[in-house]
């Protein structure tokens, strides 16, 4: 709660709306689970939008 206090609110947007990346991730590395392709879809639009949010000014 420290860092999010820290930031600001678009940053910490950003990070919470990447949490299903960041699970699916972790699940796929290490306990081997493997992604479908829908999956892999999701995966490839939220990077895109994050990218886009964070250098669009």
């Amino acid at each position: 709660n420290l860092a999010i206090s820290r930031t600001s609110p678009t940053r910490v947007a950003l990070l919470m709306g990447s949490e299903p990346l960041f699970g699916a991730l972790f699940a796929m590395f290490w306990l081997g689970e493997s992604l479908s392709l829908i999956q892999w879809f999701g995966a490839l639009l939220i990077i895109a939008s994050v990218m886009r949010v964070s250098t669009s000014r």
